[in-house]
Order: C-alpha cells, then sequence, then structure tokens
C-alpha cells in the first residue's frame, strides 16, 4: 500500500497523523499534470510579486532576537524523490518509526515558531494524488491554490517566516518539478547544482539564522553536475544511476535465497568484514580505489587495448595525466583507472592501466558507463567484462567517506565485495564471470548479500562504521571480483579511521549476512 502524509502539526503542534494515500477523499474533479503546472507557476509568480511588493511597500526587514525559533526538519522519500518538511518533533520521530522510505536528512533551517512582529504565517498544503506538501507565505498564492487545485488540501499554518529580507534572516530558495508536480525548498546555493532536473522559482521567502557552510544530503540521481572536481572529489549528492537502477535498490525486504546457508557459508561463517580502504599510504600506496572527477572540456585521449579489447568500448577517454592508478604508479595489481565526467554523466573504467606517451593510456580492458540511464553499458554485452571481473561498474559500489560521514542512511546504494572462491555464472546486473568452477554451493559473480534484518548495529560504532552496516542492510553487497573473502571495496581518502574501521567491521561477521534470492542466473 502507498503511504503518505495527512494533516498538519503546525508550528509547534503535536504532529501529522499518517494515513494511507487510498483514504484521501475522492476529488470533485480530474485535473490533468499540465493544468496542474500552469496553476503552480502561476501560483509562483504570485508569490514572487507579493514579495516584491512587500519589500517596496514597506521596506521592512524583521527583527530576529527576541523571536522564538524552531527547527524545519527535511525528510527525502527514496520511493518518489520528493522532500518533506515538518516542524513537530512528534511527526518527525513518527515518520522515522512507521515509513522506512523516508530517509531522515536533519534541520534544513529555522522558523518562526508563533506569530511575532515582521514574520508571516507559512500556508501547508498535501497534494492528494501525489502525496507530496506544498508551502508557501503568500495569501494571494494560497487563495489562489484553494481556488483552482482540489487535488490541493490545506492544512493550515505550518510556521513563520518572513516576506522581506533583514538582518539575521535568509532566504529560502524554491525549485519546482514539472513533470512530477514536486517542489523543492533550500537555504543553501550549494544544492542548487544538485538538481538541474528541477527549474528554479527564486525565493520562497526569508528564514532565520544563518546560511550553512555545507550542503545537506539532497540526492540527485544520475546527475552529477554539483560534484566537485579533482582526485577524490565529492559528489555532493549525485548518486551513479536511476533511483530505481538496481544499484540503488533497496533490498531489505526482497525473499531470501533457498541457498542462502550454503553459499554464506562458502565465505567464511565465522570471518568478520574487512574494510579494503582507508585513510594514509600502504606498501606506498594509498588504501582503497581511487577515482578522479573531470568536467566535461578534459582533452580525450587515445587507448591501447592490450588485453580483452574485443569486450572494450571504444575510446577516446577523458583520463587526465597524472590520474590516480589503484595501487600506485608501481603496482603489479589491478591498476583500476576510474574517471567521472560529470557535466556528462559519463564514467569511464581502466583495468591493468599504464600511461603512455603523449598522455595516451594502455590498458587491458575498458568500459564507458552511463550515470543518466538505465541502459547502463549501451556498448556491452551479455557476457562482456569490463574493468570488474563481474562486468559490473567499480565506482557506484565503492564506500567513499563523503558518504559514510552522513551516519546512517547516508549510503543509499550497494556496496561491492570480494570473494576467494566463485562460480562460472553470473547474475544480473552482472555480466561475466570469473571462474571454471560450476559448484553450485559457490556465490556467482552479482550475487548480492545483504546485513539480516535482526542483527543489531551496535549504537557505540562510529558514525562511518553505522552508515555502512545500515547500507549493507538496506542495499547490501554485491559479489564484484575474486580476492579475499568478505573484503568491502572503498575510496581512499584521508579522513577513514583505519584502527576503528578495522575494528568494528570485523566484529561482523559472515553468519550476520544472508543471500538476496537470485533470479535470472546466467550458467555459460
Amino acid at each position: 500500500m502507498s503511504w503518505a502524509l495527512v494533516a498538519c502539526g503546525g508550528a509547534g503542534g503535536e504532529g501529522a497523523a499518517l494515513s494511507p494515500a487510498a483514504a484521501a477523499p475522492a476529488m470533485e474533479a480530474p485535473w490533468s499534470q499540465e493544468a496542474t503546472r500552469k496553476a503552480l507557476v502561476e501560483g509562483a509568480r504570485l508569490n514572487a510579486q507579493e514579495l516584491a511588493e512587500e519589500q517596496a511597500t514597506t521596506g521592512f526587514s524583521a527583527q530576529t532576537k527576541a523571536v522564538a525559533t524552531v527547527p524545519v526538519y527535511r525528510f527525502y522519500n527514496r520511493d518518489t524523490g520528493a522532500h518533506f518538511y515538518t516542524v513537530s518533533s512528534s511527526e518527525r520521530d513518527a515518520v522515522r518509526a512507521t515509513l522506512a522510505n523516508m530517509l531522515y536528512e536533519g534541520a534544513a533551517f529555522e522558523a518562526g515558531a508563533q506569530a511575532a512582529t515582521g514574520l508571516s504565517p507559512v500556508y501547508r498544503f498535501l497534494n492528494r494524488l501525489t502525496g507530496v506538501h506544498f508551502y508557501t507565505i503568500s495569501e494571494t498564492e494560497r487563495d489562489h491554490i484553494q481556488a483552482t487545485l482540489a487535488q490541493f488540501n490545506y492544512e493550515g499554518v505550518a510556521y513563520f517566516a518572513s516576506k522581506v529580507t533583514g538582518a539575521g534572516l535568509r532566504p529560502l530558495s524554491r525549485f519546482f518539478l514539472a513533470g512530477k508536480g514536486f517542489h523543492f525548498y533550500s537555504v543553501n546555493p550549494s544544492e542548487v547544482a544538485l538538481l538541474p532536473q528541477y527549474a528554479p522559482e527564486g525565493v520562497a521567502y526569508f528564514v532565520i539564522g544563518e546560511a550553512p557552510s555545507t550542503p545537506g544530503r539532497v540526492r540527485s540521481y544520475g546527475h552529477c553536475a554539483g560534484a566537485d572536481l579533482g582526485v577524490g572529489a565529492a559528489l555532493n549528492g549525485c548518486i551513479p544511476f536511476p533511483a530505481d537502477n538496481a544499484w540503488n535498490q533497496d533490498v531489505s525486504a526482497l525473499p531470501r535465497d533457498p541457498d542462502s546457508d550454503t553459499l554464506i557459508a562458502s565465505i567464511g561463517l565465522s570471518t568478520g568484514l574487512h574494510p579494503d580502504f582507508g585513510a594514509g599510504l600502504y606498501a606506498g600506496a594509498p588504501i582503497g580505489i581511487p577515482y578522479v572527477v573531470v568536467s566535461g572540456s578534459q582533452p580525450r585521449v587515445n587507448i591501447a587495448w592490450t588485453a580483452y579489447g574485443d569486450e572494450s568500448d571504444p575510446g577516446p577517454y577523458p583520463v587526465p595525466t597524472g590520474a590516480p592508478i589503484e595501487g600506485g604508479p608501481n603496482s603489479t595489481g589491478d591498476r583500476h583507472v576510474l574517471v567521472i565526467d560529470r557535466d556528462n554523466n559519463r564514467l569511464y573504467e581502466l583495468g591493468r592501466a599504464f600511461p603512455a606517451s603523449g598522455g595516451n593510456w594502455n590498458a587491458n580492458v575498458g568500459a564507458v558507463f552511463h550515470i543518466d540511464s538505465n541502459l547502463v553499458r549501451p556498448g556491452g554485452q551479455p557476457g562482456w567484462t569490463s574493468a570488474d571481473a563481474a562486468g559490473l561498474p567499480i565506482f557506484p559500489g565503492l564506500a567513499r567517506y563523503d558518504e559514510a560521514a552522513l551516519g546512517p542512511g547516508g549510503i543509499a546504494h550497494a556496496l561491492r565485495f570480494t570473494v576467494q572462491r566463485s562460480r562460472k555464472a553470473y547474475v544480473p546486473p552482472a555480466t561475466h564471470w570469473a571462474s571454471a568452477n560450476t559448484s553450485a554451493n559457490l556465490p556467482p559473480m552479482g550475487m548480492r548479500v545483504r546485513l539480516k534484518a535482526s542483527y543489531v548495529i551496535p549504537a557505540t560504532f562510529s558514525t562511518e562504521t553505522r552508515a555502512l552496516l545500515t547500507a549493507m542492510k538496506t542495499h547490501g553487497m554485491m559479489v564484484a571480483d575474486n580476492g579475499s573473502n568478505w573484503y568491502v571495496s572503498g575510496a581512499p581518502d584521508p579522513r577513514w579511521n583505519n584502527d576503528t574501521l578495522n575494528r568494528e567491521l570485523g566484529q561482523v561477521l559472515g553468519r550476520d549476512f544472508e543471500v538476496v534470492r537470485m533470479d535470472g542466473m546466467v550458467q555459460p
């Protein structure tokens, strides 16, 4: 059943009730998506006009020093991509306790808790068709919505803010996703670049406090325009591939594979997890699989294939001179090179890569992945390898500090790990195998495991470890290559605490995992 949030806790209220969306009252008349879009665009114009008139006629700056404030909490709906805001701590707690699809993102900004000089009420509506809320400070927009959009339930005053700028205030920007009728509100300019699919509508109103220095957890599936540039750069909320891609699927409620016990035993019931990433150097090289983010103007260079050219995507690739190599420049190992073109939403991955003359590269194999599409590798075919033995992309499965530091829920994708012995078979989204052994007791490439629901993540574990283990519960881990058992892949970062990672992850054993049911297995 689809669930929506209905009723309004209001500023300082006791919170909303939770009710099935199906229980919403029937609409008086059908409304087309285009009619709704036009009405909301007109509402945005009315809001902007009212704010401009207020500033021009009064020139009043709200006095906020003595104003009682309340945090406005923000949630992200993993199913729809919409955001929900509330000032009610009881509503916040109810959502966290009952709606697993709602990711809590913390306090987004502060607003007035009650009416005060210079502050006006912010009105909240619920769109019964989408289950998404809408907010406005404009009385004219409020009246317009009530008169034209029957599917919008008016829920009353949510909190208080200002129509004009002033000391101690900052603008809350407003964005509109026309295709779905969603609005998004943010005080942080850094989040704007993460939402290329949203149309900016200007200032919604002015809220209280100073602007935060870092972006929040807003997610941009398949769009990396907001990523920073450079080696190990922050993606600032970008998650490769669409929200419904296999990498981003919540598998916590999927059926358990009937052969789970046997398969887990083959990897090691009493073997603990091991972070194959960390801070500092090991054998003179960074610990983990590095990556670099480049712009769309990065020059393309030629790649000469040395082993699997017939299963590689043709170049040229935008690999910069000095791109980081897994294991360092003198490595005799896999020597992966991962490059993200943030502007074109492409991921380039090389295996056994060596710099060549003229800025070109030699590599065993290479693959190009389309970050913005579920047609992940248009040039690939079933049975092809990639820079990963399983034929998978490597980067989407890496544990990265910037996500882990957000805490539980901060990692919203599957991770990758290795096993010592695998089967000559693969499970989608994998496309390749890496073994001659056909034993049904061994895991195929692409097999996904998840941390059992019964496993209680210790509250004493670090924020980063709890984030990793939460992701293993919700999104699981995929077998991506042969290697040491239960080695979890990640990107190097000086902020990882190696001792803490090793100590805490090592306490999580193979018996704490189960295999998600494998459908569509290919046995060459």
